[in-house]
């Protein structure tokens, strides 16, 4: 793996502002969110009314790499759906993938809510902060995704919850991201809803940014950002020292349990482009005890081994990877 160099984590991303029919009370929501938001989100065609049953658009399905036969194909259905809804900024599709109950399970376990009180006024939120995802994402204007392969899916439990790995193609551009889904009607058999998800990039679930929006963000989060983004900075300008020294201020400040990762993978890649794998390792091996299931980590570990010229350790870390994502 010497022969690509690590791409840096992206910049941390500012929170975030159809096979199932939604609920009546989910459609009132949304529809009164968009008016709030019309402002921002006019020059988009978001479409609100009652999703109906629809094959999949324009994204090509190239192929599955479930581990499980007994996969039900509406797993590939349901994520191209929601590709699709992010490109197009609609809000009613994006809603129609998720499983809204398990979305929200996951945002009070992130924030370490151990239930919700006021589960009807937090399901309206979450409504909200779709709507303003769906129009955000759309703004970014990015290429619409063009293909979409399932490098592996795993279903666990009962048959009634899955983990999967995606590739989309954009364009020249790739998006790697791990999807957590729950078959709502049990049983395994569909339809499947998406319960979280996360750029394989990034490392941040969806349920950790949304939750951020909804119950407002941690202490010091602004001051972490900005150092993180300053150590980017110095580093695209050719100043790894001071990019080194932006990140020892933003480990003291240390926000949420979920940004430390994003903090140790940014500084490993920066000491791999600083030809220092050793000390790669080191923080490699710190992202992994905030967080032991980042593929990313064991990316970057296959490249520090091979520069440190460990060449079965390095081959053990890129083999793990692929087993992890499915990828070839």
């Amino acid at each position: 793996m010497s022969e690509t160099r690590p791409v840096p984590p992206p910049e941390p991303p500012d929170p975030p502002g159809q096979p199932a029919r939604a609920r009546a009370g989910d459609i009132v929501v949304i529809v009164a969110a968009l008016v709030i938001l019309a402002a921002i989100g006019a020059r988009f065609a978001l479409r609100v009314s009652e999703p109906t049953a629809a094959p999949p658009g324009p994204v090509s399905l190239i192929g599955s790499g479930s581990a499980d036969p007994d996969v039900d194909g509406s797993i590939d259905g349901v994520l191209a759906r929601f590709f699709e809804a992010q490109d197009d900024g609609d809000a009613t599709g994006l809603v129609g993938a998720i499983d809204l109950p398990g979305l929200l399970t996951r945002i009070d376990l992130a924030g370490g809510r151990a239930r919700a009180d006021d589960a009807e006024a937090r399901r309206s939120a979450l409504l909200s902060v779709l709507v303003q995802h769906a129009i955000s994402y759309a703004a970014r204007d990015l290429p619409r995704l063009e293909e979409l392969r399932i490098t592996r899916a795993l279903v666990a439990g009962d048959g009634d919850v899955a983990v999967a790995f995606a590739i989309g193609r954009s364009g020249a551009e790739l998006r790697r991201t791990r999807f957590w889904l729950s078959d709502t009607d049990g049983g395994g058999d569909g339809p499947w809803r998406i319960v979280d998800w996360e750029s394989l990039d990034e490392g941040i679930p969806a349920s950790v940014r949304f939750g951020f929006v909804i119950d407002g963000l941690p202490p010091r989060y602004a001051e972490w950002r900005k150092l993180m983004t300053t150590a980017r900075l110095l580093a695209a300008e050719g100043d790894l020292e001071g990019a080194f020294e932006s990140l020892a201020w933003a480990r003291t400040v240390d926000p949420h349990p979920a940004m430390r990762p994003r903090l140790e993978l940014l500084e490993a890649t920066l000491r791999l482009r600083a030809e220092q794998p050793a000390e790669a390792l080191a923080r490699l091996d710190a992202a992994l005890a905030a967080r032991n299931d980042l593929p990313l980590v064991l990316y970057l570990r296959a490249e520090a081994f091979t520069r440190l010229g460990r060449d079965e350790e390095s081959f053990a870390a890129s083999r793990a990877y692929r087993d992890a994502v499915g990828e070839e």
